[in-house]
């Protein structure tokens, strides 16, 4: 069952600085709502955090030199029982974000993950396939600033380089977009601390006119940004949001739990099943989970 690929949505622009052990990306992605249905029914503070979310699994995916699957996932017994956002080696994005029912959506913000005592913040890395599939899981603090903090505290913490990472989230033209930027200190070789200071303070100085796809292009961003610099650009990595045969998969699940479990299940009305990574939900009435079985039967 293949994934249907959309034409590139974003993109991941490297570069590494010639005059300096610093090695930095770019990252741009176009028309979120578009792409993550999720998020139009999402207030904008967890808006935020569900793309801050979705850019570092882009970065970390980009930085791992062995071609893996990294997801990112927050949960939690409080109002927001879930936000998950991965991306694959190939560059296909997805996310998701799950509000409690009868949360209120005034109330809820970035503090509400992070008050909840048993938030746990997961960073999963996917490595090999079949057989020779092995699963990667570190936990990682959300501090009190944001989530793309708390990612830049892993940088530094999980490899032991000095890391900069920022996420901004907009709209341009009505349309739901991000950049972000990530720099890092190369291993086994000396920087100035001085330099690196330097670079983070250019860096908060950006608006989000320039940072934000639309206005200037990535290359003339980093020329502008790092003028006194010398800057070598590598080629783009581009994304895209695979859209899943959803109905497909889950007629896959209904399979596995049997016949007589699903006319069960029946006995309360239409099972409605929720797409994790999208959002959508589907439908199956009686008629359908007939047809289901019937197939099955037809194959036997």
């Amino acid at each position: 069952m293949k994934e249907i690929i959309s034409k590139a949505s974003g993109f991941i622009q490297p570069f590494v600085f010639d005059n300096m052990p610093i090695r930095g990306m770019v990252l741009r992605i176009e028309n979120l709502y578009e792409h993550i249905p999720s998020l139009k029914q999402t207030p904008k503070s967890i808006q935020k955090s569900l793309v801050e979310m979705l850019a570092a699994s882009a970065v970390l995916t980009a930085d791992l030199k062995n071609k893996s699957n990294v997801t990112l996932q927050v949960q939690s017994t409080g109002d927001i029982p879930l936000m998950v956002a991965g991306c694959d080696k190939t560059g296909n994005l997805r996310a998701f974000a799950r509000l409690d029912e009868n949360a209120d959506p005034e109330k809820l913000s970035y503090d509400s993950l992070v008050q909840e005592d048993n938030t746990i913040f997961a960073v999963s890395v996917e490595q090999g396939e079949n057989k020779n599939r092995h699963v990667y899981q570190s936990f990682v603090g959300l501090n009190k600033t944001s989530v793309s903090s708390s990612v830049e505290q892993y940088f530094n913490d999980s490899v032991q380089l000095n890391t900069y990472f920022k996420v901004n989230v907009g709209e341009v033209d009505g349309k739901l977009c991000c950049a972000c930027i990530f720099l890092q200190a190369l291993p086994q070789e000396e920087h100035n601390m001085d330099d690196w200071q330097r670079l983070a303070m250019i860096l908060s100085t950006m608006t989000d006119s320039e940072f934000l796809p639309g206005e200037i292009s990535e290359q003339e961003l980093l020329v502008r940004l790092f003028a006194e610099d010398k800057v070598r650009i590598h080629d783009k990595t581009y994304l895209n949001f695979s859209t899943p045969k959803t109905r497909e998969r889950m007629e896959i699940a209904l399979k596995s739990l049997g016949e007589d479990q699903c006319k069960d299940l029946l006995k309360e009305g239409p099972i409605v099943m929720t797409c994790e990574f999208t959002g959508s939900e589907e439908e199956f009435t009686e008629n359908d989970i007939s047809g289901i079985f019937d197939t099955e039967d037809s194959s036997n």
